[in-house]
């Protein structure tokens, strides 16, 4: 069930940018930020790690490349999100659990009620 979710993520992305917009949207609710707050320039650490796993995402289920992900996110530099890409694999290793977490995310960004149905922290 989850391997399908994944796949659907994977078309919904490669559909077209303003599916791009609306995954960005749903994600960030589910994580408590407007997209504003993604896009932003702000270093607060609890929107880098929402962002982090935002570029993740859309990498990593999108393959969508750094530079289109970066002008997704606020026109980062391609570098940055190769940095996220990388910190968040990075986690997932030492932390596997984050993985599962991610996969909820997904389900629930899907769902009508992001707010409510989140499961994953942003720490």
């Amino acid at each position: 069930m989850l391997s399908k979710t994944l796949d659907e993520l994977k078309e919904i992305i490669h559909s077209g940018l303003n599916y791009n917009w609306d995954i960005i949207d749903a994600i960030s609710k589910c994580l408590g930020y407007s997209r504003e707050d993604i896009e932003g320039h702000t270093r607060r650490q609890e929107v880098v790690k929402a962002r982090d796993l935002i570029a993740f995402l859309l990498r990593e289920y999108g393959n969508i490349s750094y530079s289109e992900i970066g002008r997704l996110l606020g026109n980062r530099d391609h570098t940055t999100i190769l940095h996220a890409y990388k910190k968040i694999k990075q986690r997932i290793k030492t932390h596997p659990e984050l993985k599962i977490q991610l996969e909820g995310l997904i389900q629930k960004a899907e769902s009508d009620d992001v707010k409510k149905n989140c499961l994953i922290s942003n720490e």
